[in-house]
């Protein structure tokens, strides 16, 4: 029992003994009829209605035996109320029936005695009242206590969660805390005072709003939070984190006066007056990142923003596009998410407001979890421009435009609608590219060219650069002369700072090397002019010796869009010995400090080889900027590097051999994700290496590398999926050491599973799976889940990725080679635990709430999929789990509460997969375009096949855009797979389980009965009442009409569809429909089609649902309770 319930019991129970102290201890006249009655007396009728309605309350409470000791107290209190309560009526209906005159009594009291007789009966009563009450009080503070412990807890987890996201929630935790010490105050002077103390009922209504007001903001901040962390990604933060700071005193000039010349200063007036976009751009390597990381984190310029917001809140949210980032850092949609996760970090007022379909559901894992569509996060901004609190304001920092990987036109334009408010203005930057020239650089006084302005900020950088030299002292030189080498530098640097950067540090090494002035001043000369000389001088001061290995190095890292973990940069040394290492070498056991050492002589190693165009930056390896990348992808420097690698070389069958290396020695940063983790850390994750190592076999395939080489190294990759690994020890970080040892199937006999099989069946390249099952058409059955399970289910339909060519290429694979889509296995289901070391088949786990630091907390599990869970049974088909998992079953509509409960409790029992809440809209409309579900029916799935007992598969696909027609965008692919439904055998007539009368009774239920396919289709399309868009209304008339198309051709009864096709449909869209029905009206008697009549329903299919008249009302009182 919750404490709102509690209270409102408690609630009840004091207004019946307050009811009936005050009848008994005052002298109110009590007469038979209200009639001649002054208004200071009662009439029996009043007190009998009060009675009653206080009786009603009470015996809420009745035969629930569950809850704590003091929830059970405070319901036998009301129980032992309610029985006073009823002796009271009864003696009420006495006094009624005495005589016929209007006769009255001085008191209720004496009314009373008429009856028991006994003055000892009544003050029995009013000591009982009076003990109650008291009790009453004391077991409210305990489960009000209860609740404020659990409160603390919460409260404490929303801070730590506010903390960690900076959600600015500060004031309402604040509040509910002083509410929360009100409360214990309250309910600590009952507990102290003992059994004579009771609540009044204005305490009890207090208490109760407190209560309520806490739950509810308590309930709210927990919602904003979940929909904020859905908004997070992992790299979400790395690109700004990743990026330089300003040396200091740099950039200070873009907060000075206005300049007309270079526009110097208009950036600080288009801050405090202006709205729009204010362009910033310049030439590569200019520091155009370095200036939007300054300017965004920067105080003035939240002080500057304020002047335009006025007295109103500022926002200020930032996001960094980084081409050599994930999917999310280089799309629209990051670029939405990141400002979103920013705006309701500082306002999360705007959750509610911004996002109502999220906000409005009741499960709060849909809120946390689901993915953001395009559409629903561009809705958010319009609902910010549009519903959001006129007094906030937004200023957004954009960087990086050119390193958007969509169309540049689109996404300008995209931008162009956000600012189309007052309330919202863009600061952007870019290379000058002519897309962003045309929409950003009409307006003059809003373009800042960052290489125009920078000489000073070049120049000061370049001072401290060279003076903090420890030999800068011994040239010697006069302020003059020093002042003019400086500007020298600053003149030729042409506003690039990292050319400056570059030249500084070769300065720097000739001071190392005790350099004249005169020295330095030939160096200077000497130095290439541009970024590509200079890069080209960087790559030719490579000892002959390193050629080879530097333009390999190089390839290897333009060939993976310039990142690649530094593990791979050491393994591939041993290339150059054998180039079978990577097959041959054993595996090997590292410590901290081998991996340490490691990346040590990594990073000196790429410094000897590459001379700083590569460097180390966390677990990767980089370029030292995109336009050493760019400059690299030049025709003349790709022929120039492949000439010095040699013809045999190919970058993806190293990556791929190096990639199998780092496996076997278990070091960090074989991911194909970027995932921020300690830089000493030994590498963790299961799937994420098989995956990599995957894509890459694929692309060296394509490549032309023969197939046997890539066989090989790919059959290596299985081997090492097989075999154990120990954490050596334990931290906060999950620092441990891959220890190797003896295969998993050497121990417990054959594997049935590895990480690797997992990677296969959702892996882009089908050849290998291929391959693998001409060998033996079994293989994919090795796993306890079914491979077809995986596929479909875990790796598409829980996670809403779309269908892709290669996804759907696998899935053809596998049916082709006999998988079974209807198969019904028996799972060990699991739930996610926390993970403390894990890579193949065997894992230590460690229980929640464990401490980290205690070995014997830890278990060694076998796993039954690639992530350690917590198992427990279930029986499944794989068919309906897939349309289960994309919630394209299991919405049995608003007409069908009795199903809906019992549906539910279905969904409870253990050998039932429980669905999930939302809609997962890009894997049916990909299914959909990609055929997925065709081909499914065409292998064999059966389209009658139920889903639980209360609906089968056809009846929800059909019903779906019925109920949800906005979930499907795929129309005219839906509407041929509704045909493939039908020739693959969908029966109008296949049954399940009913309890409604037919559609329009709500109120009543009937006994179990069996009901139709076309039963549900009609009762989904009565319901299509709602305003519905004319495209909607298109869509839906389109599958009524093949509906009535199929009922035709097997000469199913129609019965009610007219009535409702005339009710739900305008008239051009319902005629045509008609039209069709009365052609056929003439042959409305059932033939054998070869659909099957089903069991207990009338030939032509009407079902027993519409034969029924009486309404079994006490058979759904007694459903089970979910």
């Amino acid at each position: 029992m919750d404490p709102l319930s509690a209270l409102a019991l408690a609630g009840s129970i004091l207004q019946f003994i307050e009811f009936t102290t005050r009848l008994l201890s005052t002298g109110v006249e009590v007469y038979k009829s209200a009639t001649g009655t002054a208004n200071a007396n009662l009439a029996l009728e009043d007190i009998s209605q009060q009675l009653s309605s206080l009786c009603s309350c009470l015996s809420t409470a009745e035969g629930n035996t569950q809850g704590s000791a003091n929830e059970i107290a405070l319901r036998s209190i009301a129980s032992q109320c309610n029985t006073d309560c009823a002796r009271l009526l009864s003696v009420l209906n006495d006094l009624k029936v005495k005589d016929g005159s209007q006769r009255g009594w001085k008191s209720f009291r004496i009314a009373l005695k008429l009856v028991w007789k006994d003055e000892q009966e009544i003050e029995k009563l009013m000591s009982r009242l009076k003990d109650r009450q008291s009790m009453m009080t004391l077991h409210i503070c305990v489960i009000s206590n209860e609740w404020l412990q659990n409160m603390d807890f919460k409260l404490r987890h929303l801070d730590d969660q506010n903390r960690d996201s900076g959600l600015q929630h500060l004031d309402k935790l604040n509040e509910i805390s002083s509410h929360v010490q009100d409360i214990k105050l309250k309910i600590s002077r009952p507990q102290l005072s003992g059994l004579g103390y009771a609540f009044s009922a204005a305490q009890l209504d207090d208490l109760a709003t407190r209560v309520s007001h806490i739950s509810v903001v308590e309930r709210d901040i927990t919602k904003e939070q979940a929909i904020l962390r859905s908004l997070d990604y992992r790299s979400r933060p790395a690109r700004h984190e990743n990026i330089t700071m300003a040396h200091a005193r740099t950039f200070s000039w873009i907060f000075g006066a206005p300049d007309d010349i270079n526009n110097r200063g208009n950036f600080l007036k288009w801050l405090r007056e202006s709205g729009g976009v204010f362009w910033i751009t310049g030439k590569p390597g200019s520091g155009k990142s370095t200036l939007m990381k300054y300017l965004a984190d920067h105080e003035k310029t939240r002080d500057s923003v304020q002047n335009w917001a006025g007295p109103g809140k500022v926002v200020i949210a930032s996001h960094f596009f980084w081409s050599s980032g994930s999917s999310m850092q280089t799309s629209v949609q990051g670029l939405f998410r990141s400002l979103l996760f920013d705006v309701f970090r500082q306002c999360p007022e705007l959750i509610s407001q911004a996002c109502p379909s999220r906000w409005g559901v009741t499960d709060l894992s849909y809120a946390a979890t689901q993915d953001w569509q395009f559409n629903e996060l561009l809705e958010c901004f319009q609902a910010i421009k549009t519903k959001g609190t006129s007094s906030v304001r937004f200023c957004f920092f954009i960087d990086g435009l050119d390193e958007f990987s969509g169309d540049y036109i689109e996404i300008v334009q995209t931008l162009a609608d956000i600012t189309n408010s007052s309330r919202i203005k863009l600061c952007v930057s870019s290379r000058p590219l002519n897309e962003f020239r045309d929409q950003f650089g009409v307006n003059m006084s809003c373009v800042l060219f960052v290489h125009k302005l920078t000489w000073n900020d070049i120049l000061e950088y370049t001072r401290s650069r060279l003076q903090d030299h420890p030999r800068w002292s011994v040239l010697g030189l006069d302020v003059q002369a020093s002042q003019l080498f400086l500007q020298k530098i600053a003149d030729m640097a042409q506003g690039v700072f990292l050319w400056v950067a570059l030249v500084t540090q070769s300065l720097r090494n000739g001071l190392t090397n005790d350099d004249t002035i005169e020295d330095l001043h030939a160096r200077l000369e000497c130095l290439p002019k541009t970024l590509e000389a200079f890069y080209k001088q960087m790559l030719d001061s490579v000892d002959p010796i390193y050629h080879r290995k530097s333009a390999d190095l190089l390839q290897m890292q333009t060939a993976r869009n310039y990142t690649m973990p530094w593990a791979i940069a050491l393994i591939h040394e041993r290339e150059h010995a054998n180039p079978d290492y990577a097959i041959t070498m054993p595996r090997e056991t590292l410590t901290n400090a081998d991996v340490k050492s490691l990346r040590e002589q990594t990073s000196r190693r790429l410094n000897a080889k590459c001379r700083g165009i590569l460097e180390i930056k966390g677990h990767k390896v980089e370029f030292i900027h995109r336009t050493a990348w760019d400059y690299l992808r030049t025709p003349a420097m790709v022929g120039h590097l492949q000439a010095r690698s040699g013809k045999q070389f190919n970058a993806a069958l190293s990556l791929l051999r190096a990639c199998v290396g780092c496996l076997k020695i278990g070091v960090n940063g074989t991911t194909k994700g970027h995932i921020p983790v300690p830089q000493n850390d030994v590498y963790q994750d299961s799937m994420e290496p098989f995956g990599l190592a995957l894509d890459i076999a694929k692309s060296a395939r394509y490549e032309g590398v023969e197939d046997a080489e890539i066989f090989k190294l790919v059959n290596c990759l299985e081997d090492i999926s097989m075999t154990i690994v120990n954490p050596e020890k334990k931290g906060k970080y999950l620092d441990y050491i891959n220890v190797w040892s003896t295969p998993v199937g050497l121990l417990y006999g054959p594997l049935c599973f590895s990480p690797f099989i997992g990677s296969l069946i959702w892996g882009t390249e089908t050849g290998f799976a291929a391959k693998k099952l001409s060998n033996d058409v079994n293989y994919f059955r090795k796993t306890p889940l079914p491979a077809l399970w995986s596929l479909m289910v875990y790796s598409i339909a829980q996670y809403d990725f779309p269908w892709s060519k290669s996804l759907v290429k696998m899935l053809r694979l596998l049916l082709e080679h006999g998988y079974d889509p209807n198969e019904v296995f028996f799972a060990e289901r699991v739930e996610h635990m926390r993970i403390t070391g894990m890579l193949g088949p065997l894992a230590w786990q460690q229980e929640p709430g464990s401490s980290t630091d205690s070995s014997t907390d830890l278990q060694l599990h076998v796993l039954a999929s690639p992530y350690p869970f917590k198992p427990h049974s279930e029986w499944k088909s794989i068919w309906s789990d897939f349309l289960i998992s994309c919630n394209i079953s299991g919405c049995l509509g608003s007409r069908r509460q009795v199903e809906i409960a019992l549906d539910k409790y279905y969904k409870t029992q253990p050998f039932y997969i429980k669905t999930r809440s939302a809609f997962k809209g890009r894997t049916i409309n990909t299914g959909l375009e990609h055929g997925v579900f065709s081909l499914l029916l065409q292998y064999g799935a059966d389209p009658n096949a139920h889903v639980s007992p209360f609906t089968t598969v056809w009846v929800d696909f059909v019903c779906l855009p019925i109920k949800h027609p906005s979930v499907i965008t795929a129309t005219d692919k839906f509407l041929e797979t509704l045909d493939d439904f039908f020739k693959y055998g969908a029966d109008l007539g296949a049954s399940a389980i009913g309890l409604t009368l037919d559609p329009g009774d709500a109120a009543s239920h009937l006994p179990f009965c069996m009901v139709t396919g076309w039963d549900t289709f009609c009762e989904a399309l009565e319901d299509f009442t709602a305003f519905k868009t004319e495209r909607e209304l298109e869509f839906i008339a389109c599958i009524t009409m093949k509906m009535i198309k199929q009922a035709n051709r097997i000469r199913w009864r129609l019965r009610r569809l007219p009535s409702i096709v005339e009710r739900v449909f305008p008239e051009k869209l319902r005629q045509p429909m008609l039209d069709l029905i009365a052609g056929t009206r003439g042959g409305e008697n059932f033939a054998n089609s070869g659909k099957r009549p089903f069991e207990g329903t009338e030939v032509g299919g009407e079902s027993k649902r519409s034969k029924h008249h009486s309404a079994d009302v006490t058979r759904s009182q007694s459903l089970p309770s979910t």
